[in-house]
């Protein structure tokens, strides 16, 4: 009977270590929601200072958000208030982000650009959903392969805000009409060296 009695304490004892570090991945899961919805009010964002600005803000962000990435991998493998801080970090990275994202969207004029912006946002917002619902499972389920989908899903994370962060890049205003003009000068050049071996002939 005692030993049934300090198995009993001790899973007891386990389970309130895991409650809030379950807890606290269930708040990240709903700050996710609230946040995601930045994005389907574009219209309303205000936006403060310029394109470069923006754009510098959310490079930041994105550093940011990755770090809390690695820092929530960590603090899964150490539980306890370790995981639950580290959970924390990232609402409010990803919070960060998305203001930061939804900023540069509204501030893009084309509309093509602007739509290739939220989506990667979104790509970002599905990811870390997924990234923690796995780490909830972890706390509360405690699969083998818990580590492993979570790694996964953390590398899912930082390819999307990869993404973002090079969509923002190339969103940049005259970006395009820079690129268009290069493009148009090596044409020029390499008509012009078709040309010089019959110019050199021709003289």
């Amino acid at each position: 009977l005692a030993a049934a009695a300090r198995a009993v304490k001790d899973s007891l004892c386990q389970l309130s270590n895991l409650l809030p570090a379950a807890r606290a991945a269930e708040d990240v899961l709903q700050a996710i929601a609230a946040g995601s919805a930045q994005l389907a009010n574009l219209a309303s964002h205000t936006v403060s200072g310029s394109f470069t600005e923006l754009q510098i803000a959310l490079s930041e962000c994105a550093a940011g958000l990755n770090t809390s990435v690695s820092n929530l991998l960590l603090g899964a493998r150490g539980g306890g208030n370790m995981l639950v801080d580290a959970a924390k970090q990232l609402s409010a990275d990803f919070q960060a982000l998305m203001n930061a994202a939804a900023g540069v969207a509204a501030a893009t004029a084309d509309a093509k650009d602007q739509a290739e912006l939220v989506a990667h946002t979104e790509s970002i917002v599905v990811a870390i959903s997924q990234l923690m619902s796995n780490t909830k499972s972890i706390v509360t389920e405690m699969p083998a392969s818990g580590h492993a989908n979570l790694a996964q899903a953390a590398k899912a994370v930082g390819d999307a805000i990869n993404s973002l962060v090079i969509a923002c890049a190339s969103s940049i205003p005259g970006q395009k009409e820079c690129e268009t003009a290069f493009q148009a000068v090596q044409i020029a050049g390499n008509s012009l060296d078709n040309l010089r071996p019959l110019a050199s002939y021709s003289s």
